[in-house]
């Protein structure tokens, strides 16, 4: 089914949010929310905005994303606000959550290159698929559904995580008197070395070989669900770091600091330039080095030594010399097993990160194409 094409402007009102209005400008304790182009991340002491307008951040990291206030609020500096336009029975065209929905899931018009930005002109022009009002709020009402289950689903990791670090805080300070020091590279396999992967890894090449990057790093392992693929003559120039199944790999440029093992379905892939390496030796729990990495102080270290050009980049050199606190193998067995039974049942009540994001990306797809019929 195809439904007419409108430009936004036709059914909004496509307006900045208040651009006499910065993060300065928020009030402690104020009554109302106030939404920047990071989000809701205020207070302030009047509203300009009913709960659930649309809002898209229009410049900087998140430029394009878009967020919905479940409250009153106002839109400050870099932001645009989509009021749906009512008729004279004052009854709207535009469902605002389907065009939250929508909206999240196509790239917007931008400029820019190094500042992405979105023209408030752009947006007015731009045109979406819109249906009847009763098939958006539908529509709207199943994606809402969906989107529970993913917040749920993120609610369990972030408990899995803190799990983890309360575990490893207390095992920390219990093996302190047993624990010697060491750097992450006395911990790495014999022969082996912790090192960077594909630097010019080319265009997408069906049946290539498997690529992992800093975005597939995902719940503490690698998501494959969208790995690139590059040509075997590139990778074979970067035999060094191709998986061989005892690894952790970490995020060291741009987004630092993500921490993931490999599993048996990545033996064979490669890595990108953005992700490290580390080949860990069978003297050492992987479980327990990954939670180790993740911890505060580890973290703290690498954001201490990040080095800024055009973005902020973690060496091989400073990641050798990350110093480690190392228990006796005994006590980080005890540790990976405990942490073992907590995942067993944060997974046996969910779906993984990658389930998730393909069950919307499929809702989304059906809904917004006219496909999408309740069973």
């Amino acid at each position: 089914m195809r439904w007419p094409k409108v430009a936004l402007g036709e059914i909004c009102v496509v307006d900045w949010g208040n651009t006499s209005l910065t993060k300065s400008s928020y009030v402690i304790g104020g009554e109302y929310l106030a939404v920047s182009a990071t989000g809701g991340d205020g207070r302030i002491d009047h509203w300009e905005h009913k709960a659930l307008t649309p809002v898209i951040s229009a410049i900087g990291a998140q430029c394009g994303k878009l967020f919905l206030p479940k409250e009153d609020f106002t839109a400050i500096k870099n932001t645009i606000t989509l009021t749906p336009i009512n008729d004279r029975q004052n009854q709207g065209t535009c469902c605002p959550i389907y065009l939250y929905h929508l909206l999240s899931s196509m790239r917007l018009p931008r400029r820019g290159a190094g500042q992405p930005f979105i023209s408030k002109g752009d947006l007015q022009e731009f045109k979406i698929p819109l249906p009847p009002l009763e098939e958006q709020r539908r529509i709207a009402a199943i994606l809402d559904k969906a989107a529970s289950l993913e917040a749920a689903q993120q609610r369990r990791t972030e408990l899995l995580w803190r799990i983890e670090a309360s575990l490893f805080c207390q095992m920390s300070e219990k093996t302190a008197c047993e624990s010697k020091k060491c750097t992450l590279q006395d911990l790495t396999e014999d022969g082996d070395k912790i090192n960077y992967g594909v630097v010019q890894p080319g265009n997408q090449v069906d049946g290539g070989i498997p690529l992992i990057r800093v975005g597939d790093l995902m719940s503490g392992g690698v998501d494959r669900s969208a790995l690139k693929c590059i040509d075997p003559e590139i990778e074979s120039a970067y035999a060094r770091s191709r998986i061989k199944g005892n690894e952790l790999l970490l995020s060291c440029v741009g987004s630092i600091g993500t921490v993931a093992e490999v599993g048996p379905a990545d033996i064979g892939s490669n890595i990108a330039r953005a992700v490290a390496r580390i080949p860990v030796s069978e003297t050492v729990n992987r479980k327990w080095l990954a939670a180790c990495l993740r911890s505060s102080t580890i973290q703290c270290y690498f954001t201490n030594e990040l080095r800024t050009v055009s973005q902020p980049t973690l060496n091989i050199k400073q990641i050798e010399e990350t110093e480690i606190n190392l228990p006796p193998i005994e006590l980080q067995n005890t540790f990976a097993s405990k942490l073992h039974a907590v995942e067993r049942v944060c997974k046996r009540s969910s779906f993984s990160e990658a389930q998730m994001r393909n069950m919307i990306s499929a809702l989304q797809s059906r809904a917004f194409s006219g496909f999408l019929q309740l069973q």
